[in-house]
């Protein structure tokens, strides 16, 4: 406890512990494996496609089945950890996700894997919401900035990671493919024990008049002199959170934040998750060396902007970087 007397750090002021590495890591591990669950799959798909007689569309459905999971678990999960906290959602769905990617292995009909690439996908959509709000709940304002940007070269990191551990695998047989898949849990049972002894959310404790258990939580790990949260700095649990961002106040920032993202992943997405195909139909003569510059070229971009994210307003960068890249993806 504070001494008598001595002024309390304001939570949002406190100074960075290890115990924000800690929350960081376990952050990061997390999108770490949501890049190399969505990466590995373009990959494993070419292989796949003689055994389970895949047609283009099949391609199509396959690829895309985990970014319609996603959506619906983003979707859902944000109302969920709303009411029930951060913590129970970012302790065990990558228990749950290495299950899931452990049983593509055993996957006989392209079907049974649409199916477990919708949970997939529906999972890495809970580890998108939760992962950042945990972060950026815990992690003092003077450092959020940069920590929240490092989230993005931890996902190009996972997604590039696939590309390489994909082709490694490619040559060692029929079913080099089901191994790509499965490989998937690696990554998420590493991260497992880390997320598990992590405690839930101040802000959120707060924010529901938990302020006891609060205020434990902040003195055993960021710090005996800090104060806790204010439940006022966050919406009451009562408000619906779809009207508040739809409202006349938050209406426009909502609409530009999802435009952006939308137009950011769409274009991505589509040519990342076929970037071999996409290769191999424009005739480039090696396509693995093609794949390994454009997956190089996405950590190298995610690593620049996690260098200049703090040196420039928020503005000009998300402009400024969608101002560069609109006229490449015309083909101008």
């Amino acid at each position: 406890m504070s001494q008598p007397g001595e002024v309390a750090v304001p939570y949002d002021e406190a100074p960075l512990r290890p115990f924000h590495v800690r929350v960081a890591v376990a952050s990061f591990g997390g999108v770490f494996s949501d890049g190399f669950g969505l990466g590995i799959v373009g990959i494993a798909l070419a292989q796949a496609t003689p055994q389970l007689q895949l047609t283009p569309l099949w391609l199509g459905l396959l690829g895309g089945g985990s970014l319609a999971g996603l959506f619906l678990g983003a979707l859902l999960t944000g109302p969920f950890a709303d009411r029930r906290g951060r913590r129970p959602v970012f302790a065990y769905n990558m228990l749950l996700l290495a299950l899931c990617a452990g049983l593509q292995y055993f996957a006989t009909s392209a079907p049974q894997l649409l199916l477990l690439r919708l949970v997939i996908g529906f999972l890495l959509g809970t580890d998108y919401v939760v992962s950042k709000a945990l972060l950026s709940e815990f992690t003092p304002g003077a450092f959020r900035g940069r920590v929240m940007s490092t989230l993005s070269v931890a996902w190009a990191g996972g997604y590039t990671c696939a590309y390489f551990v994909g082709y490694s695998l490619a040559g060692s047989g029929d079913e080099a493919w089901r191994w790509m898949l499965a490989c998937g849990a690696i990554p998420c049972l590493l991260i497992l024990p880390l997320r598990l002894t992590l405690p839930e959310s101040p802000l959120w404790l707060a924010a529901h008049g938990r302020h006891e258990q609060a205020l434990r939580i902040v003195r055993r790990y960021v710090g005996t002199n800090v104060a806790a949260p204010l439940a006022a700095l966050t919406p009451p649990p009562s408000a619906s959170r779809w009207a508040q961002l739809l409202s006349p106040r938050w209406r426009r920032r909502t609409l530009v934040a999802c435009a952006f993202f939308t137009f950011q992943v769409i274009p991505y997405f589509a040519v990342g998750t076929f970037v071999t195909q996409v290769l191999d139909a424009l005739n480039v003569g090696n396509s693995f060396v093609g794949g390994l510059a454009y997956n190089l070229s996405l950590l190298s971009g995610a690593v620049l902007g996690l260098l200049v994210v703090d040196r420039m307003p928020r503005r000009t960068f998300l402009v400024g970087s969608f101002g560069i890249t609109a006229p490449q993806c015309c083909g101008w």
